[in-house]
């Protein structure tokens, strides 16, 4: 299902539409001394858990 996030810049009634129907997972950050900076990253895969062994 496509999300819809609402732009937070200069331009008004500005917005992106994502549809990541294609990947299982979709990780949204940002950091926090740059808020103008959002990543959208798919994913096909989560990590490992940090005590694993290989």
């Amino acid at each position: 299902m496509p999300v819809l996030f609402p732009h937070c810049g200069k331009i008004k009634d500005a917005f992106v539409l994502i549809d990541g129907k294609s990947f299982p997972y979709v990780m949204i950050w940002l950091n926090a001394g740059a808020s103008e900076f959002v990543c959208i990253e798919p994913w096909f895969g989560l990590s490992d858990a940090d005590n694993t062994n290989h």
